[in-house]
């Protein structure tokens, strides 16, 4: 079944708006412009039509289509909707670290499953920032997770082999990615649009559970030192 993306229904006319409510309406015209077209595809412009405003309005808010990005992925990012999820039901400490990852990325599929639109602004980070504002994000939600979770983390972590050169942090990113790519598999049509700037629709079909066993199994492979004995 296809879906659609929030709309501004029940938003306050432009004309009738302070300062406060304009630059409410900007971050969430901003975020529609987003993911309907991507990074390249959204413009100051575009954005300053949609809101009936002038373009000096944007600038005064964000002071450029850089910034005005981040301020949009720290609104609807899913990384902050993940890092309660984990908070929740952290990794469970005796579990052996196999079954351990993947509980943690059906947590992350099961959080994000329902905020796709969201999740593309992670890939518009990663292909256009290389992923620097997302990093920014984890290491914040890591650091304010609570004592119990952090610990879970944190010993599941130790207990991988991970390899040379991947940081706790980039397992992190890699596991999330790992999951974006069966929600791709899973659920999106027309991929090579929205990469090129277009935008994109989705259906959900297949079962995700088999997927995602079948992804934490090839992550783990390419992510550890060896593959056997976690």
């Amino acid at each position: 079944m296809l879906r659609r993306l929030p709309t501004l229904e029940g938003a306050p006319a432009v004309t009738d708006l302070n300062t406060t409510d304009l630059k409410t309406v900007l971050l969430h015209s901003a975020y529609r412009l987003f993911t309907d077209l991507g990074y390249r595809g959204t413009s100051i412009r575009r954005l300053a039509d949609t809101c009936s405003c002038n373009v000096a309005s944007v600038y005064y808010h964000f002071g450029s289509k850089e910034n005005l990005f981040r301020a949009v992925l720290t609104a609807h990012s899913p990384v902050t909707a993940v890092a309660e999820a984990i908070e929740r039901d952290p990794p469970p400490l005796d579990d052996p670290p196999a079954r351990a990852v993947r509980h943690l990325m059906g947590t992350v599929y099961h959080t994000v499953k329902d905020r796709l639109p969201s999740y593309y602004l992670i890939l518009i980070d990663v292909r256009e920032f290389g992923g620097a504002n997302l990093r920014v994000q984890l290491a914040e939600h890591i650091q304010r997770l609570g004592a119990a979770p952090a610990q879970s983390m944190a010993r599941l972590l130790s207990r991988l082999p991970l390899r040379s050169w991947m940081s706790p942090g980039a397992f992190v990113m890699s596991m999330m990615a790992t999951v974006f790519v069966v929600l791709l598999r899973e659920r999106f049509v027309g991929l090579p649009q929205f990469v090129a700037g277009q935008g994109v629709t989705f259906e959900s079909e297949g079962d995700p559970e088999e997927a995602l066993d079948r992804a934490c199994e090839a992550f783990l492979y390419g992510a550890l030192e060896r593959g056997d004995g976690v």
